[in-house]
């Protein structure tokens, strides 16, 4: 079993590399928790196999409804593994219902798992049933009378054989599937470690900027820590609100507020933390709107 799931996940990897090229390129070329988020709200709205419910389901925990789509939002570790899995950073275990879902998101057909060992299993079954079967081969007797010599049949040279098409087995197939998918593996990792990637974030003025974990950017005043990388974040920004501007929509705040001190506040474009003081943001008020903002 160990070895059918190990071909379930490279058949998955190699699905990806021709995927990533495809129509969700945008989303899979470069993979963050947030991108394949969306692409599997995507995905699942349009789907009309149930099956796509089920493995949803059994990963999450929940059923896919339009009214879980917050629910999504909440589980961004789950999609941090897909992306690992996607750069060569782990191999998701054992983990089936993982597999199934992520299997999905790249577009691989042959799932869930079960779907992919019945039709690994058949295919297994059929090379065995024509490696079994004999060739059927012309035989000719030779018949003669008593008073009539044999007939001797000239041989046939080996040359003058018809060529008999040599066709690769399934299993070769699968040889060389595997094989292409280590050598793209090795070759991204070869990659990472000749050209590391920025793996860190610091708050700069502004907004979180992507560094090397070996930075450590000093101020007069204050220490800006450098953080793991978390792509989530990368569009929260401290923002400037003025006057006459949409505070609010569908009657929920579009921003959150940070009281520094008696007369200084500082506005963010989405709930979370201070950058700084780690402490949490507060939800814009009407009250807060006609004392802070000019």
């Amino acid at each position: 079993m160990k070895d059918n799931f190990s071909a379930y996940k490279q058949a998955i990897k190699a699905q990806y590399e021709e995927e990533k090229q495809g129509n969700h390129m945008n989303l899979l070329l470069h993979p963050t928790s947030a991108k394949l988020r969306k692409l599997c709200v995507l995905l699942l709205k349009a789907s009309t196999d149930p099956n796509d419910k089920k493995i949803f389901a059994s990963f999450f925990g929940f059923e896919f409804e339009l009214d879980s789509i917050g629910k999504i939002k909440r589980e961004n570790d789950r999609f941090k593994r897909f992306c690992n899995f996607l750069k060569g950073k782990n191999d998701l275990s054992e983990d089936m219902d993982a597999a199934d879902l992520l299997a999905l998101l790249v577009g691989y057909k042959n799932r869930p798992y079960q779907k992919f060992i019945n039709s690994h299993q058949t295919e297994t079954e059929i090379e065995s049933v024509e490696n079994e079967s004999p060739e059927e081969e012309n035989i000719t007797i030779a018949t003669f009378h008593e008073d009539e010599p044999p007939k001797i049949q000239p041989e046939i040279k080996e040359w003058q054989q018809p060529e008999r098409s040599k066709k690769p087995s399934k299993q070769n197939y699968l040889i060389i599937l595997l094989l292409g998918v280590s050598l793209l593996s090795g070759g991204y990792m070869a990659k990472d470690i000749c050209f590391p990637k920025k793996q860190c974030m610091q708050w700069q003025e502004n907004h979180y900027e992507v560094v090397d974990c070996e930075v450590k950017r000093l101020g007069l005043v204050s220490i800006s820590p450098v953080e793991p990388l978390d792509e989530d974040l990368l569009e929260f920004k401290k923002v400037k609100l003025k006057k006459g501007m949409e505070f609010f929509k569908y009657k929920k705040p579009l921003y959150y507020y940070y009281k520094v001190s008696r007369d200084s506040i500082e506005f963010f474009n989405a709930p979370g933390e201070h950058p700084i003081t780690k402490k949490p943001l507060k939800e814009i008020s009407d009250y807060i709107i006609d004392k802070y903002v000019k």
